[in-house]
């Protein structure tokens, strides 16, 4: 519980907010890198339980507990860096390190 509380007071610091908007995001983003195959299963799955996967999408965005994991990942995750840094030219990684 404490270590709970210092997270969303760290989350907070870092302006990260649970909210369905997040997940609506974060689940496309995933919807839409998986493999055709797993989500023609997933699709086939929420079809038996007469649903689509926009459905499925608006429903898990309001579930309190999808906020709070999207977003715990989403400051785990951190902001993104830079896709190359140049701190030391010439020298590969190796070497830095």
């Amino acid at each position: 519980l404490v270590i709970q509380k210092i997270f969303e007071t760290e989350m907070a610091k870092a302006g990260i907010k649970p909210s369905a908007e997040m997940v609506k995001e974060k689940i496309g983003e995933e919807f839409k890198k998986m493999d055709k195959q797993m989500l023609a299963m997933i699709t086939q799955q929420l079809q038996m339980q007469n649903k689509t996967v926009d459905q499925y999408i608006d429903e898990m965005s309001k579930e309190p507990m999808a906020q709070q994991q999207i977003a715990n990942q989403m400051y785990l995750e951190g902001p993104e860096e830079p896709e190359v840094r140049q701190d030391h030219p010439g020298r590969c990684c190796e070497e830095i390190l």
